[in-house]
């Protein structure tokens, strides 16, 4: 493992014994023997990763569409010209023409790949169920058991707001399938027990499932231009370190399509920085003060368990993409991520959202639509 590491160009990688696990990690087991030490690793909050990044791209004028799934894609003959777009995307919000069209689709890379008449593969649902424990005192390494061939393992870490994070199994279920199974959960629980003995699995506080993108009849990513329709550009197949390797598939695409002879060229005006907005949990004690003189909806806190003030809710709904459904909130500024999972704040996001979004609370979403949450007056009272 440290030889495949160095020759992937991962720094400082060294094969260490009990004593400097326990240096490392305190609570590991006592059992460890040894361990590959790779001081490069930490760990991310994967929404904020992705907000970021969308924030940022549509401050640079990317155009953003929800609940725009392509329906079918439409391919003109011919390679594309300049100012001549190749592809028509048919969605529910109104067509895009583009002249060269990047596929990452995730689980739905294959059906992307069919409708252009592309490659032809099937994706595997390699299904994986995630828990989440309540804070610690302080936040653990990211403990790593010996990899299979076909996954990680099951991992214990830290994150980046203090709760500890079990994650994952991997079995081929039907594609889709978000259910959690006690089987999969007791393996987490056991297998995290391995790795940190004191952990106190009854403190769970939320237990969920996802799908990792598989191509069948292959363990690779597939990266690069279609060979059947020029033009169209594949980044299927990602699997589970998407989030770690998206900046490297992006460096690779960009190349990619240099070497198709896509002429790039990086805009003066382009501004590279986002901004992040206030967390008031985590807010110096000065900040706090300096906000809430500003804005007293900032001394007025909605969710509890994560000190998540009105103002950061709302903060969260009018930027740019702003969130539109309680789930939106939720991966913006945790409002509901806590210990109580939404029990108390709920209510107060639902009324945030209706107010701001100037909709009816039985209008707001929990996330998809369709996904409402409140049905209608309560005993005849509005």
């Amino acid at each position: 493992l440290r030889q495949n590491g160095v020759a992937n160009g991962v720094p400082e990688l060294s094969i260490i014994g009990p004593e400097r696990i326990h240096e490392l990690e305190p609570r590991a087991s006592a059992k460890a023997t040894c361990a590959v030490w790779c001081p490069s690793t930490g760990f991310v909050d994967p929404f904020e990763v992705a907000i970021a990044a969308l924030e940022n791209a549509v401050a640079n004028g990317v155009t953003f569409m929800r609940s725009a799934p392509v329906e079918a894609i439409e391919v003109a003959d011919g390679e594309a010209t300049d100012g001549a777009a190749r592809f028509t995307l048919v969605t529910p919000a109104g067509d895009v023409r583009c002249r060269y069209l990047i596929n990452a689709a995730g689980n739905g890379a294959a059906d992307i790949s069919h409708m252009a008449g592309a490659e032809e593969f099937q994706m595997v649902w390699r299904q994986g169920n995630i828990v989440v424990l309540d804070k610690e005192p302080r936040a653990l390494m990211p403990l790593y058991p010996v990899p299979t061939p076909v996954s990680k393992g099951v991992i214990v870490t830290g994150t980046v707001h203090g709760n500890t994070v079990i994650t994952a199994t991997a079995a081929v279920r039907e594609p889709g399938d978000t259910q959690t199974y006690a089987s999969d959960v007791n393996a987490l629980l056991d297998g995290a027990r391995k790795l940190v003995p004191d952990l106190d699995t009854r403190r769970v506080v939320r237990a969920f499932a996802g799908g990792r993108p598989v191509i069948k009849g292959t363990n690779d990513f597939f990266i690069g231009q279609s060979a059947v329709v020029p033009g169209l550009f594949q980044a299927a197949g990602i699997q589970s370190p998407g989030v770690a390797s998206a900046p490297a598939i992006a460096e690779r695409m960009e190349h990619v399509m240099r070497e198709a002879g896509v002429a790039l060229r990086e805009r003066a005006d382009w501004d590279p920085i986002r901004h992040a907005p206030d967390d008031f949990d985590r807010a110096p004690l000065a900040r706090k003060e300096e906000l809430i003189e500003s804005d007293p909806a900032w001394g007025q806190i909605v969710c509890r368990c994560e000190t998540v003030p009105e103002a950061e809710i709302v903060a969260a709904i009018r930027c740019r993409p702003g969130a539109v459904s309680v789930e939106g909130v939720k991966r913006r500024c945790r409002a509901g991520m806590g210990r109580c999972q939404s029990g108390f704040c709920q209510s107060r996001v639902v009324a945030i959202l209706a107010r701001e979004l100037g909709c009816d609370p039985s209008e707001v979403l929990l996330e998809d639509a369709g996904s409402w949450l409140v049905e209608g007056p309560l005993k005849g009272v509005r």
